[in-house]
């Protein structure tokens, strides 16, 4: 998403704050270690980072089980109907048709390939490529054409605390996967995600 806006004209809402994902078991440890190297042979910068730098980044952490962090400077949050827009404006600008407001009954395929779209008004619309943006029922919509996509929509809870005076808006995203929990600046508070 880094180049999207420029290249789109249109706003994503980009911030680069940063992320961090704690580790707080040794297992965790090995297996974050693994990923980081991964993602630095892909060309991510991350880091690994002690507790205490876990808690200058975040210093409303509560640090005293985490083993280590490991933070990607350059990584961030966006605003989702901007991004979207954005989206549909770049495949716009290389060609893409899209159709709104309409609801699709089936696929047809061709040589293992999707190739066209049956509307429910039984209208087929032709297409080189098919892009399946349902969103949480892609997985569904992908069965009705043999594709398996391995999504499955899961309930999210989050809460949007009021005003904090200690929350620095620029704070990185923090991630604990040991206890199903994100925590992000969020207008004045923090929002935390379950």
């Amino acid at each position: 998403y880094s180049n999207l806006e420029q290249e789109t004209g249109q706003s994503t809402g980009i911030k680069k704050c940063g992320f961090i994902e704690v580790a707080t078991t040794q297992d965790r440890l090995e297996e974050f270690r693994r990923v980081a190297a991964f993602n630095r042979y892909c060309g991510v910068d991350v880091e690994e980072i002690s507790a205490s730098e876990v808690e200058s980044l975040f210093p409303l952490a509560k640090t005293d089980d985490i083993v280590a962090g490991f933070y990607v400077p350059d990584d961030g949050r966006v605003n989702p109907v901007d991004v979207t827009m954005a989206l549909i404006k770049g495949a716009k600008m290389y060609g893409a048709k899209i159709k709104e407001g309409v609801s699709v009954k089936t696929t047809t395929q061709s040589n293992g390939r999707v190739n066209s779209v049956v509307l429910e008004d039984g209208r087929t619309i032709q297409a080189e490529k098919v892009v399946n943006c349902a969103g949480m029922w892609a997985r569904q919509f992908g069965e009705r054409s043999g594709v398996l996509i391995p999504n499955q929509a899961a309930e999210h809870y989050y809460l949007v605390t009021d005003k904090m005076d200690d929350v620095d808006p620029d704070w990185p995203v923090l991630e604990d996967p040991s206890s199903y929990t994100y925590i992000r600046p969020e207008g004045a508070g923090l929002m935390i995600g379950l």
